[in-house]
C-alpha cells in the first residue's frame, strides 16, 4: 500500500502509520448503555454537547459521531470505549 493510505480493520480505518482515521460505533450498544443510564436521547445530547438529532442518528446509524464525541459519549455513560466502537 502506498504511503499515507489507509486500510480497514473491522470498521477502524488506520493509517500506515497506525493512527486511527475513523471508527465506527456499535449503534445498538449505544442505545444499551443509553438505556442503562436511565439518560434520553436529549439528556445525553446535552451532556456531550450534540444535538438530540445527531444522537437519534448515530442510534440508527445514519450518521457517525466524531472520535471526540465517542470519547466523550464513553465518559458519560461510563463504559471502555471499546464497548461502543467495533474492533
Amino acid at each position: 500500500m502506498a504511503a499515507g493510505g489507509t486500510r480497514g480493520v473491522n470498521g477502524v480505518r488506520l493509517t500506515d502509520e497506525g493512527r486511527i482515521v475513523e471508527v465506527r460505533l456499535k449503534h445498538r450498544a449505544l442505545v444499551k448503555f443509553r438505556r442503562n443510564a436511565g439518560l434520553s436521547q436529549a439528556k445525553l445530547a446535552e451532556l456531550v454537547d450534540v444535538t438530540q438529532s445527531a444522537v437519534s442518528q448515530w442510534e440508527q446509524a445514519r450518521s457517525q459521531p466524531s472520535l471526540l464525541h465517542l470519547r466523550e459519549i464513553a465518559k458519560v455513560l461510563r463504559v471502555d470505549l471499546k464497548e461502543l466502537v467495533y474492533k
